[in-house]
């Protein structure tokens, strides 16, 4: 059977949804519940990476994004969290989706462990003989305490890290007594773009100051190409050959082991002098790694950790990982209060990495601040999301992290068709509970042959694991709390350490709820007070909660106790926050960059008009012929299936009724038709003719692919009739336009028996829709 030449009728509108699942996410705002269903629909793959690097603890999760992938449905397994880095374990990583943010070095500057590795008997005792240095804390360092915060109007304001600058110094004591140390900077005030600096030498992280940074900087996404940095054609590091490859010319790939880019060995002499000094002496001043290096450093083990878990957790997900590599793009998250000069040392240690080439283009490396990644986080795993992301509506962000505290104020600027949010209220840092308990620790110490930087940090280790997260108030849970002094199997005399002043009895210090409660308190009641001054400004009436410190019971409580009554709510996520803002900086950077995918042509089929009902001028020079029915008709009009510019979506069907008679007489069931795509940018006339009048095809037009279908069964089974000594049935069947497992797909689609039955489906090339 040819191709039937139906009289041509309107365009049909789409089809309701069939076999769309429904979305079992809640109802939220109009604008996120539509990031919620967005999918991707375009043929390049895409493999981003999001970064959350904290003062204690870093995080990764990573998208890879295919054909039909809905990223942003909570139901999707397109955007994952980083669960196991090396060496995790739960007693040296009790969350398993973070790491710690440790880099230990040599004295020869080489980053010989990171992460949870370096908290591992073999790696302390390798630090305690070779005086080495472990660097933590950096983050605080890139925008340290007190620095002024510039107006930021452009890339003008931008200068060239120093190449001297940016180290990270310490004065090693001796190895047996501290081979951990917060790694600080000289306290002098640096310019912007120099050097970074902190002031005095403290055993604390620098979040704890309680003192106020305000953020100048817009909101949303903050291309690392764009006018918040210089031009990428002036990159900061030193140029580089670019070489051809499958890592796009940075060869880092090959870097990119699965496992630590360090042995923890012995350190071998070196013909190569020193860049500090050639004696190991431990008690010697000596400067350490640039602050660029130790972010250069982890970040690119921090890939190779994403790298060996998506390959392990992932069905060729190596294959993947190395087919996408070049192509990759980076989400950083960044305080509420960096300005262009700290992302620019971010953007400078991934080139130093060899993460990104020389010269990039623009959209390989995006930041967004952690407040707005946490507020999308919440968004995508809160039930109530639609109270609080209403348009006009405030709410306060409060980034309860273990090592320090930030509260900033929100107004929902726009709900559709996306949620934009503009700060009201500027950041604000308060004390952490750390804070305080490394004091309390440190003064019932004092005096004491326990007071030493490797025991207090175990103690610490151990409130975060015992204390913060069970806490509920004096008056409920245990009188008292047990602190183990060391590790298991780390000396069987401190395991049996007795000390009744400091009160500690077989290897525990005994905290007594009173003592946990006056550590407790004052962190609280700064939060109350602030989180009282900001939410009246902008009348806000939801807070949301983030960071490890969100969890304590009696953060909770207290909160709960002063906000409830003046009809405040807590926003609480439905899963734990451990990976909140780079899985939330991720939500946000797509829900951002992907828009959905708009038929470029429109599609659909040559049609004949009937010449006396639907008669335009110059159709009398056009070839008439002779329908069923002895209807005049006129062949060459253009049935559009799919309009141009029309949503792409799994839960559309686009669809035109073809309804004609087939004389039994034929003996050929078989139902053609050609698909045409139309381009009406290229279109004068618009008047939706296929052809001219001499039947010769228009540029505007292209023939996309031919779809068929055996309509035998459905011929055997309608009614029979009979004109004129000829057999004949009318059929009545459909052309599907619908979003397929790879591509945009045709078929025939009919009733048959009170069933629907499709035909054999054909694909659309990418360039044809």
């Amino acid at each position: 059977m040819g191709a039937p030449q139906p009289v041509m009728s309107g365009p049909l509108s789409p089809a309701p949804p069939s076999g769309a699942s429904e979305s079992s996410s809640p109802p939220t705002s109009a604008g996120w519940t539509d990031s919620l269903a967005l999918e991707y629909l375009e043929d390049e793959e895409r493999f981003i990476i999001a970064f959350d690097v904290g003062n204690t603890g870093t995080s990764v999760t990573v998208a890879h994004l295919t054909w039909g992938s809905q990223p942003l449905s909570p139901s999707s397994s397109t955007l994952r969290t980083v669960l196991t880095y090396p060496f995790s374990s739960p007693s040296l990583t009790p969350n398993p989706s973070r790491t710690p943010s440790l880099v230990a070095y040599d004295r020869h500057d080489r980053a010989r462990a990171f992460g949870a590795e370096c908290l591992t008997p073999g790696a302390r005792a390798l630090a305690l003989e070779e005086g080495w240095l472990f660097a933590k804390g950096w983050k605080e360092q890139v925008k340290p305490r007190g620095a002024a915060v510039p107006p930021t109007s452009g890339a003008a304001q931008l200068a060239q890290p120093a190449e001297g600058g940016n180290k990270l110094l310490k004065k090693l004591r001796a190895p047996l007594s501290s081979p951990r140390q917060w790694s600080t900077t000289p306290p002098t005030a640096a310019p912007l773009g120099g050097p970074p600096s902190a002031s005095g030498d403290s055993c604390r992280p620098l979040s704890s100051a309680r003192d106020s940074l305000r953020s100048l900087s817009s909101e949303g996404l903050l291309d690392a190409a764009g006018s918040q940095a210089e031009p990428t054609g002036t990159p900061t590091s030193a140029s580089r050959a670019p070489d051809r490859g499958i890592d796009g010319g940075t060869g880092a790939l090959a870097d990119l082991g699965r496992g630590t880019t360090a042995r923890l060995t012995k350190s071998k002499p070196t013909d190569k002098p020193s860049s500090l000094s050639s004696s190991p002496d431990p008690h010697q001043l000596y400067h350490g790694p640039r602050l660029r290096t130790i972010y250069a450093d982890f970040l690119k083990w921090a890939v190779a950790s994403a790298r060996a878990w998506y390959a392990e957790s992932t069905e060729r997900g190596d294959e993947t990982f190395v087919r996408c590599w070049d192509r990759a793009r980076f989400v950083f998250a960044i305080p509420a209060d960096w300005t262009g000069a700290e992302m620019e040392s971010v953007r400078a240690a991934m080139e130093e990495a060899r993460l990104l080439p020389a010269e990039y283009e623009r959209g390989r490396l995006t930041f967004v601040k952690e407040p707005v990644a946490i507020t999308f986080f919440a968004a995508r795993h809160t039930k109530d999301s639609a109270t609080w992301l209403e348009e006009g509506s405030s709410f306060a962000v409060l980034d309860a992290a273990e090592e320090g505290v930030s509260i900033i104020g929100y107004t929902v600027s726009s709900a559709a068709p996306r949620v934009k949010l503009r700060a009201y209220e500027a950041v604000t840092r308060v004390g952490a509970v750390l804070s305080a308990v490394s004091d309390l620790l440190a003064f019932r110490l004092t005096g004491t042959k326990f007071k030493v930087p490797l025991l207090l940090s175990h103690l610490l280790d151990e409130f975060r694991t015992k204390v913060l997260k069970r806490f509920a108030g004096a008056a409920q849970g245990p009188a008292e709390y047990r602190l183990r002094i060391c590790p298991a199997g780390q000396g069987e005399k401190l395991e049996k350490a007795v000390d009744s002043g400091a009160r500690i009895r077989e290897g525990s210090l005994t905290l007594s709820s009173e003592d946990v409660e006056s550590c407790f308190r004052p962190a609280v009641d700064a939060i109350v007070v602030r989180l009282s001054s900001i939410l009246p400004r902008g009348n806000a009436k939801h807070v949301v909660l983030s960071g490890g410190f969100s969890e304590s019971p009696y953060l909770v409580s207290r909160l709960r106790d002063a906000f409830s009554p003046s009809g405040v709510s807590l926003v609480i996520p439905d899963i734990p926050t451990h990976a909140a803002v780079s899985e939330g900086a991720l939500a946000f950077f797509l829900s951002e960059t992907l828009a959905p995918r708009q038929a470029r042509h429109a599609l659909g089929v040559q049609v004949a008009v009937d010449w006396a009902t639907q008669w335009e001028r110059g159709m009398h020079k056009r070839e008439v012929f002779q329908g069923s029915g002895g209807r005049r008709l006129v062949q060459g009009k253009f049935g559009e299936i799919v309009a141009c510019g029309t949503p792409l979506s799994r839960a559309t069907t686009w669809r035109r009724t073809f309804n004609f008679r087939y004389r039994l007489a034929a003996q050929d069931p078989t139902f053609k038709a050609t698909l045409w795509s139309y381009d009406p940018s290229i279109d004068d006339a618009r008047d939706r003719w296929m052809v001219d009048v001499d039947g010769k095809p228009l540029a505007a037009y292209r023939e996309v692919c031919e779809v068929r279908a055996d309509l035998a069964s459905l011929i055997g089974a309608s009614e029979v009739h009979d004109a004129e000594g000829k057999a004949w049935v009318q059929l009545q069947v459909d052309l599907v336009v619908f979003v397929g497992e790879d591509s945009v797909e045709v078929a025939v689609e009919w009733e048959e028996k009170g069933k629907t039955v499709r035909g054999p489906a054909s694909r659309l090339p990418q360039s044809a829709f």
